[in-house]
């Protein structure tokens, strides 16, 4: 039976190890931090988010362009066909430099989405088993197209320090600062583009907002897969898990934001995501 190769990126919050333990091909994204350069998913997750919150200067960058082309070379050549999944063109220049590099390959594909964190790791293992069980490509990008529109991402940031610094409020910086301090609730869209979804006055509020999302999403799909991508505020981190409980939600999985992620949206951010289970695709 032949295998499905999967490449993917830090933006997964898997570290290298996991993915290679995976059977994946692995691209570290970037930080910069105070001037040192560090690779995505090499060192110790926690620790790569404290040097984001003890840096004056932070700035985020693309894998080499060396490590993109030898992934793409790699996987072409062990396997009949291979996905790269991996962060999205619009918020990192990856995608569009893997496109060019996989044009000399005809077997290797760049599928474009919106996953976040684990989510990537979940799309690919449907992915593998879909193409292993069907020997048919064309319909696993149908299935992960589909699992791609059913997905959402919701980040709430403790502060706004790290959004405005970074420019990613952009019309509504203004208006939060007169408006006094509100908690902008931000949503990683479709397309690929971050915007701000709501303004609350307060975490929890917003965190309702989110979880009365998902439950919207149950009303369509009754198994559902809920992932907490974790900062550094344990407080945070914990009223999230407690507002699921209350919600009766189960998060299946915790796992924590990767270090170029927290780079725009703080190292004490949480992010939702939630999509529909494997379990709909055997209906």
């Amino acid at each position: 039976m032949k295998k499905l190769g999967i490449i993917i990126d830090s933006f997964s919050s898997l570290s290298k190890k996991e993915a290679q333990d995976l059977g994946f091909e692995f691209l570290s994204l970037q930080l910069e931090a105070d001037g040192k350069l560090y690779q995505d998913g090499i060192l110790d997750a926690k620790e790569m988010l404290e040097t984001v919150r003890d840096a004056k200067v932070v700035a985020t960058s693309l894998p080499t362009l060396e490590s993109m082309e030898n992934a793409i070379k790699t996987q072409s050549e062990k396997y009949e066909k291979v996905l790269y999944l991996g962060i999205n063109h619009e918020i990192s220049s990856t995608g569009k430099y893997m496109k060019t590099f996989s044009q000399d390959f005809e077997n290797v594909y760049v599928f474009d989405n919106h996953f976040s964190g684990y989510q990537l790791v979940y799309a690919a293992l449907l992915a593998q088993e879909e193409y292993e069980k069907h020997q048919n490509f064309d319909l696993v990008l149908e299935k992960l197209n589909f699992l791609n529109e059913n997905s959402q991402t919701y980040i709430l940031p403790e502060s706004l320090d790290y959004l405005i610094k970074g420019g990613r409020l952009k019309g509504f910086k203004k208006f939060i600062l007169k408006t006094g301090r509100l908690i902008p609730l931000i949503e990683y869209k479709l397309s690929g583009h971050v915007m701000v979804a709501k303004l609350n006055k307060t975490v929890t509020g917003a965190l309702k907002k989110v979880f009365n999302k998902v439950l919207e999403l149950k009303e369509t799909f009754k198994n559902l897969e809920v992932h907490l991508i974790s900062g550094l505020s344990e407080k945070l981190n914990s009223e999230v898990l407690e507002l699921a409980k209350e919600f009766n939600v189960i998060v299946s999985k915790v796992c924590i934001a990767s270090s170029v992620t927290v780079a725009h949206t703080g190292p004490n951010a949480v992010a939702i995501a939630f999509m529909p289970s494997i379990e709909e695709f055997k209906k």
